[in-house]
């Protein structure tokens, strides 16, 4: 709620996604062991096996996600010293590798995003494209001119943010599969 709040108090917005968030977090060598993995090139079965390591937090494992916000705590809690406006952003604007905030001017948006692109781009990290108000997002972050914001969909060349809708469905559910025959309301008038 605090991140959509700070997202629609701005007369300007940004929305951004960091790249493979939890990969650019490396594993101390001490740590390396925790991450062994056995290997077979081209998945052969007689083919050698090797022992190898997974260097940096993967996805799918539990720990990820703590030892993440752990790490952008420590890289804000030092970057509140030289830029404490972009230390709030990372911490307060952010949902995992989404970066949903807003301001009082375009300007404002344009300097957060030169900013963030250059303090994370400093560590190896980049953002994989941003959306801001009035300007269609980057292809890399939105097929169809939208972003997710805090579980509602902003449309920025509108300035638009609307509840996520799902289908609905009318008739009968068998073993998770929806029967033949059931009529599907989604969204749109007339289209069931």
């Amino acid at each position: 709620v605090k991140m959509l709040l700070r997202f629609i108090i701005g007369s300007h917005a940004l929305s951004g996604d960091i790249r493979q968030f939890y990969n650019c977090f490396k594993l101390v060598p001490e740590q390396w062991h925790l991450q062994l993995f056995l290997w077979k090139k081209d998945l052969d079965p007689d083919a050698e096996t090797f022992t190898a390591v997974i260097k940096t937090l993967i996805y799918g494992n539990k720990a990820s996600a703590a030892q993440s916000e752990e790490g952008m705590r420590q890289f804000t809690n030092h970057l509140k010293k030289t830029n404490p406006k972009l230390a709030d952003f990372l911490m307060e604007c952010r949902f995992v590798d989404d970066l949903n905030g807003s301001e009082a001017s375009m300007v404002a948006c344009d300097d957060l995003q030169r900013d963030a692109d250059e303090e994370l781009g400093s560590l190896g990290v980049e953002s994989k494209g941003w959306g801001k108000t009035g300007k269609c997002p980057a292809k890399e972050i939105s097929e169809d001119g939208t972003l997710g914001v805090a579980g509602m969909t902003w449309g920025p060349e509108i300035d638009s943010l609307e509840v996520k809708q799902s289908p609905l469905h009318f008739g009968s559910v068998s073993r998770g599969r929806l029967t033949a025959g059931t009529q599907i309301y989604d969204g749109k008038f007339g289209s069931y």
